[in-house]
Formats: structure tokens, C-alpha cells, sequence
């Protein structure tokens, strides 16, 4: 992926989770350009785990104690409650499948 290719997807997947966050109620938003980049909406879905994926791992300290954790993992779904409502409506895929 070229530099500006995957500036073009980074800008995107923010663009899906504002538009996200401003509904919270609505769903899985789609735009005419995220088909270039994502290829569908389970495309979009997947960056949309993949962007939850590297929230979790680059906050959530794995040498904290674990009630630590859960808390920084709480508020992170607390800020990202939308994004949260909107994955939870997808079933994820069984070789996608996340640790975070």
C-alpha cells in the first residue's frame, strides 16, 4: 500500500467513526469513495475492528494490574461507545477474530 493509499484509508476509517460517534443511533455509515478502499461494508467493518483492535493495545497496559486494565478498558468503550454499538451489530468472522 502506497503512502498516500494508506492515508486515504486511515482518513476514511476516521471519517466512519466520526460519522459514527455524531449518530449513535445509525448505523454503519457508507460513503462513495470507502468502496475503493474497503471494498464493501464487511471491508469497512473489519477496519472498523481493526481500529478498535489497536485502540485496546496501545492503551490498555498489559503490566498494569488487571483492575486497571478493566478500568482504561471501560473508559475506552465509554469514549467509544458508538463505534462499540456499531461492531456489536456484526458477527466477526472467525479467522478476523481479535484478542483485544
Amino acid at each position: 500500500m502506497t503512502w498516500q493509499r494508506t492515508h486515504d484509508w486511515w482518513h476514511a476509517v476516521r471519517a466512519a467513526e466520526a460519522a459514527i460517534e455524531r449518530d449513535p443511533g445509525g448505523g454503519l455509515p457508507w460513503e462513495a469513495g470507502f468502496a475503493e478502499l474497503f471494498g464493501d461494508r464487511d471491508g469497512l467493518v473489519l477496519a472498523l475492528r481493526y481500529r478498535w483492535s489497536l485502540l485496546v493495545e496501545t492503551q490498555v497496559d498489559p503490566a498494569l494490574p488487571q483492575h486497571e486494565r478493566e478500568r482504561v478498558r471501560r473508559a475506552l468503550a465509554t469514549r467509544h461507545a458508538g463505534l462499540l454499538r456499531v461492531l456489536g451489530r456484526y458477527a466477526e468472522p472467525e479467522r478476523h477474530r481479535s484478542p483485544a
